[in-house]
């Protein structure tokens, strides 16, 4: 199968091609590199091809099929079969047995007195009981009400008894505009109305309890603001109208309990007690404020530092969502310069609503750049809202700030799709991650130092074709690096030297090695490992396979911390296991084996204290001045974490 990274270049590779010597090597391509593997990241475009990568948006790639068809839905539900009704077969005289199941199937019987006894004197309602009907209706736009209101087949249902509900997936402006209002006056007024958008309030039970957890170390790093809806709607509409919300349910049938319920379901915030009580939990939080409070030694790199750099993480997981992380996603502030959103996965705009909530129309208007680190959706799935979030707020004030994209081709190609639905809504300009490989005089590299302060570079990491890592230098002398999916790379430790913070993906634990080979990711002693070759300040681990564990701490955690847990904290367990984690010796001397090929191991033993990681949570503030005293946590996360591995051990066992 051909990649589909060439699809649209491959046209323009051709271009390039100036000799004989130069069109062979480009037909080489079109044979094989096309089919090539996307594990070989030892591969390299030839020279003359390579600037053929370098583009702002050709002109010549062809434009997707425009379709802008809305499709509504009526669901109507079978009739309801006649119900067959004992007492009265008997008071016609009808002896329960073999003449009751004929009458039930609709056949006419004769009694022992020449009696006839029809069907329909034993049914409850002979006639069919019509099932109830659903409509569900999305306008997106004021453009499609035109559509809507001269549409025939609609009047079908305007004054149908059975027609049940009417589920409106149309955003909040479109259901509060007055010709949808007046559409929605002419169903009849038994009809109720559900409104299912993006005003639905979440509620993320797991997540919740987590970040209370959290915040009991550090209530400003995991503070977050209530998620922002818009009022009730009931009032403008006068109608049986209810605003959806997560986990409430509508019922159908029976007839009798159909109607909007809310979900009971309700979060308790856990008490002081219940966190407190957890044993050394208290002197692991009095460690760390004094570790606060102590005024540690700020590096040279920190000490020009302005004090609202910060970096937020919107999702830490991998691949998909889960109970307590999300897909990638974060932004680095760099206060009143202006943001960069990296890797921004499904649901971030969602995640940035939990935590900055009024906030967010100006936090969103400050993102300047995006960049996104390869391919892989759970790495730019939630670019799309964020760019039509930000044009919506941008015209409710009135100006015009440019937004900068830059990624892989594929991921151009994603945007540019659904852009072609509406230009107006999605603005930017997009420029290949190739571009800043080396520091040149390109208009972007200009961008980034006008506009942030910032020398930017790119490094080909190895995960999947067209993957990079991401090396940002302040002119004030800090610098961070973001490692984006990847396994070990040389080429980013030796262009990531003396960094200040690391970002680097930690997928697998270390018993997951093999998978970690496999997959194209770092497990937990090769990031570590890494951070000590690039003499990185600070190490934030983040991307956790969600599929594997839940607990990304699992690698620090001891066998004697969890003896020592377990024997302070009897009521979780007894008898405790004494040796309940896989052994992973053998894993270490494959991550060792691993990192040697790579050139990044020799044969002294090189020991990285966690003194300088920082394990990443959801909704997590780390602001760059912090930095210093933030490891100190790590005491405090552990042990919350070591309770659920007791418990989550045992379970398995």
């Amino acid at each position: 199968m051909v990649n589909p990274l060439f699809l649209d270049v491959i046209s323009l590779l051709k271009e390039s091609v100036q000799t004989p010597d130069e069109n062979e090597q480009y037909d080489q391509l079109v044979r094989n590199v096309t089919y090539a593997s996307e594990r070989d990241t030892d591969w390299k475009f030839p020279e003359f091809l390579e600037v053929s990568l370098s583009y702002d948006r050709p002109a010549n790639i062809r434009k997707p099929i425009q379709n802008l068809n809305v499709v509504c839905y009526v669901i109507e539900l079978p009739s309801k079969t006649p119900k067959f009704d004992p007492k009265k077969a008997k008071s016609l005289g009808v002896t329960p047995g073999p003449l009751f199941g004929k009458l039930a199937n609709g056949e006419e019987i004769q009694l022992s007195n020449g009696t006839t006894v029809k069907p329909e004197d034993c049914f409850e309602s002979f006639t069919p009981i019509p099932g109830p009907i659903l409509i569900v209706v999305e306008c997106p736009s004021e453009e499609y009400l035109d559509a809507l209101e001269v549409e025939n087949k609609w009047s079908r249902y305007h004054k149908e008894k059975n027609l049940d509900c009417v589920i409106h997936l149309s955003p909040r402006n479109i259901v509060q505009h007055p010709r949808y209002a007046n559409w929605i006056t002419k169903f009849l007024p038994s009809t109720r109305h559900l409104i299912l958008n993006s005003n639905t309030k979440p509620i993320l039970l797991r997540s919740e309890a987590l970040l209370d957890k959290l915040s009991w170390i550090d209530p400003e790093i995991f503070s977050r603001s209530p998620f922002v809806t818009e009022p009730t709607i009931e009032s403008t509409l006068g109608a049986k109208i209810n605003q959806a919300n997560f986990l409430s349910i509508y019922q159908v049938l029976p007839v009798n309990r159909a109607g909007f319920h809310e979900s009971n379901i309700s979060y308790q915030k856990p008490s002081q007690d219940e966190i407190l009580d957890l044993n050394g939990f208290k002197a692991c939080i009095s460690k760390y404020n004094k570790a606060k409070q102590d005024n540690p030694k700020i590096p040279s790199c920190l000490s020009n530092l302005k004090d609202d750099v910060s970096l937020t993480f919107f999702g830490t997981g991998a691949a998909s969502p889960y109970h307590v992380r999300n897909t990638s996603g974060m932004l680095l502030d760099l206060g009143e310069s202006g943001s960069i959103l990296i890797d921004p996965g499904s649901g971030t705009y969602h995640q940035m609503c939990r935590k900055y909530g009024q906030k967010i129309k100006s936090i969103i208007v400050r993102i300047k750049a995006v960049w996104v680190s390869h391919k892989h959706l759970d790495h730019h799935n939630g670019v799309i809202t964020i760019l039509k979030k930000r044009q919506e707020f941008l015209d409710e004030i009135g100006e015009e700030l440019p937004l900068v994209l830059i990624g892989p081709r594929l991921f151009e190609g994603c945007v540019r799709e659904v852009s072609i639905i509406d230009p107006q809504a999605y603005r930017y300009t997009f420029f290949h991650s190739s571009l800043l490989r080396e520091s040149t005089n390109h208009p972007l590299t200009e961008f980034f130092m006008k506009t942030f302060g910032l020398q930017v570079q790119t490094v080909p990491v190895e995960h999947c074709l067209d993957a990079y890592g991401l090396i940002l230098t302040h002119s004030t002398g800090w610098k961070v690096v973001f490692s984006g999916d990847t396994r070990p790379c040389k080429r980013l430790v030796e262009l990531g030297q003396n960094c200040t913070v690391l970002v680097h993906e930690s997928s697998m634990l270390d018993k997951d090695i093999m998978l970690a080979l496999k997959k194209g990711h770092s497990s937990t002693s090769e990031v570590l490992h890494v951070a000590y070759l690039m003499n990185a300040y600070r190490t934030i681990l983040t991307h956790f396979s969600q599929r594997l564990y839940d607990y990304p701490v699992a690698d620090f955690i001891t066998s004697e911390e969890k003896l020592k847990f377990a024997k302070n904290n009897k009521h979780i367990a007894e008898p405790f296991p004494l040796d309940f984690l896989p052994k992973i010796s053998d894993s270490l001397n494959l991550v060792h084996t691993g990192l040697s090929r790579r050139g990044l191991w020799d044969d002294q033993d090189q020991k990285v204290e966690l003194d300088s990681v920082i394990v990443s949570f959801d909704l997590m503030t780390v602001k760059f001045k912090e930095i210093v005293y933030l490891p100190a946590m790590l005491e405090a996360v552990k042990l919350l974490y070591v309770e659920d591995h007791v418990k989550f051990s045992i379970e398995k066992d």
